[in-house]
């Protein structure tokens, strides 16, 4: 995760995946971004999800419709993410 302006990570961004609507349980799990503006949430259940991204003086930011397949032992990839100051 960047800024947009400077191209520099955002450490300490909080990340939230939430699994979207239309399941018979709900789920949700958070982290923060590190020194790179990375991050990962792990052993997330089958479903699509929506991810939220808020850090302080940025605008937040929303990605719908994320996957998370049975097949996706090694992860979902990576997610570009670039965010606006306020």
């Amino acid at each position: 995760m960047v800024d947009s302006g400077t191209i520099l990570a955002i450490e300490g961004a909080t990340v939230t995946v939430t699994l979207a609507g239309g399941s018979t349980y709900s789920f949700e799990s958070s982290t923060e971004t590190d020194t790179e503006g990375s991050f990962s949430i792990e052993q997330l259940p089958v479903g699509s999800y929506d991810l939220t991204v808020s850090a302080d003086t940025y605008d937040d930011t929303n990605i719908s419709g994320i996957a998370v397949t049975a097949d996706a032992i090694n992860g979902i990839g990576e997610i570009e993410l670039i965010l606006s100051a306020l």
